[in-house]
């Protein structure tokens, strides 16, 4: 809407110290309006108001409200100038402009009236929250568990290591009894197999035993290693004030 330009509203008044203000105050207004400085345009048109009380100044009050998106000074001014006038020939289009003032308006307070509605609710829901006390971790009676112990394949392989000595050290010892037995059958042979036979039978069954006894205690022993290492233990698992606990038994 076009500001008023004219000064017809204070043309009745009397020609006096204040309305030559007031003119003066209107016309600085016309001025800072035209200029593009509308703060300083409402300054001197509420002046001239104040000097004056014409309605017809409150339409320029209004504009620059308008301008400055000072909504409800704006509505307020409006709403002035047609109970002043209220035969004003731009009646229609002022109170038009009342309605679009009072559409913003009502939501720009429904939004607000939302958001603190929002808050609200925030902040009840954070009390809320807060009031609940925390319970304390309780301690939980331990489960006990059976776990299949694997001894791995260290015994197996002393078995398979004992084994085979004594099998080598039966095969050395047959072959010891057979050198005796060559040189006990009397049997006609040359002299120099006899007599390696003899010499060969003690060191072949010396060996042998030997080997039988490393290679049956070897066998032992792994057996013994995998019933020990294997076997099954059992695992305490508990969850107390303190966090988790776990405890074994072989």
């Amino acid at each position: 809407m076009a500001c008023i330009l004219l000064w017809q509203p204070l043309a009745r008044a009397q020609d006096d110290a204040a309305a030559s203000e007031a003119r003066a105050a209107f016309q600085a207004g016309q001025a800072a309006y035209a200029a593009g400085r509308f703060p300083a345009a409402l300054t001197y048109f509420e002046r001239a108001y104040e000097l004056t009380e014409e309605p017809d100044i409150l339409y320029n009050i209004a504009t620059v409200h308008d301008r400055l998106r000072h909504d409800r000074e704006a509505l307020e001014a409006y709403r002035g100038y047609l109970a002043g006038r209220p035969e004003a020939e731009d009646r229609a289009n002022v109170e038009a402009r009342i309605r679009a003032l009072e559409g913003t308006l009502a939501e720009a307070e429904a939004q607000a009236a939302a958001a603190a509605a929002a808050r609200a609710e925030a902040e009840a829901e954070a009390e809320a929250h807060a009031a609940v006390p925390v319970a304390e971790p309780t301690a939980a009676e331990p489960t006990t568990r059976t776990v299949q112990r694997d001894a791995g394949p260290g015994p197996w392989a002393l078995i398979g290591i004992g084994g085979a000595a004594a099998i080598t050290g039966g095969v050395l010892v047959g072959l010891a009894f057979a050198d005796i037995d060559a040189v006990e059958s009397g049997a006609p042979r040359p002299w120099g197999e006899v007599s390696d036979a003899a010499e060969r039978a003690p060191i072949l069954s010396g060996v042998g035993f030997a080997a039988i006894g490393v290679g049956v205690a070897a066998v032992i022993g792994g057996v013994v290693w995998a019933a020990v290492g294997g076997g099954e233990e059992q695992i305490e698992v508990g969850l107390g004030p303190g966090g988790l606990r776990l405890r074994g038994r072989l």
